[in-house]
């Protein structure tokens, strides 16, 4: 379960910086995912132990229901990111 979580966030921040991988994100979205990451960073939430991305699950609450408001708003609208339980 929590090898599911670490690569579902990791594909988040992966589909919003580089909008590769098997994941997709509208370009409608891609400015809001890079303010979203900036956000992450500006609230220094912890990343990964490898490094690669922002726990999302460990920001603050607010924060944490925008996140998961993005992926629900990309997935609604044709994106395919991954959802992370939190």
């Amino acid at each position: 379960m929590k090898a599911a979580f670490i690569l579902a966030v990791f594909a988040i921040v992966m589909v919003v910086v580089h909008a590769g991988g098997n994941y997709v994100i509208p370009d409608q979205f891609k400015a809001e995912g890079d303010a979203l990451m900036k956000e992450l960073e500006d609230a220094n939430v912890p990343k990964l132990p490898d490094g690669s991305c922002y726990d999302i699950c460990k920001a603050p609450d607010a924060l944490k229901t925008k996140s998961l408001a993005f992926v629900d708003k990309v997935n609604a609208n044709g994106g395919q990111i991954p959802k992370p339980n939190c």
